[in-house]
Order: C-alpha cells, then structure tokens, then sequence
C-alpha cells in the first residue's frame, strides 16, 4: 500500500463528501487526521529534501502551505467560495 500519499486521496474522497452531504463529527475526523499525517510527513520530507541539497526549508512553512492547500480545498467543498464562481 502506498501510505506516503494517501492522506490527500483520502482527504479529497471526505471533502468530496462534504460538498455532497455537509459536514459531520466523521468527516471532521478523517480530515483532521488527514491534515496530521500530511504535516508529518511533509515535515519529513522537507528534511529528506534539505538535507541532500544542503539547503534549509523552514518546517513552520512547510506546515502553513500544507494547512493552507486544506483550508482552501475545504473552503471550497463547503461551498464558502461560491460568490466568486462564475454566474
């Protein structure tokens, strides 16, 4: 099983859920959890990806962009985006 990306596959299944049937106590869950394993694992990967390229990347941007994508991806299942469609 391919566990390094799925948390967005599953993310994006419960969002479309949202959109479909509103949220629930369930899906608020599974997108937290979601939300959890994505920073863990992308805090690990910046690392990975620092330490070869002798760079830094800053953890706490990792984890803003992170939370930002899910922000705007649930703003958007939630409908709250809306107005700005077009007519």
């Amino acid at each position: 099983m391919q566990s390094q990306f799925s948390h967005y596959f599953v993310a994006g299944m419960a969002l479309f859920l949202v959109h479909r049937f509103g949220l629930s106590d369930e899906l608020v869950a599974i997108l937290g959890l979601c939300i959890a394993n994505a920073v863990f694992r992308g805090t690990g990967f910046a690392a990975a990806v620092a330490n070869r390229y002798h760079t830094t990347l800053h953890p706490g941007v990792v984890v803003a962009v992170i939370v930002a994508i899910f922000a705007v991806m649930t703003l958007v299942a939630t409908g709250a985006t809306r107005r700005f469609a077009r007519p």
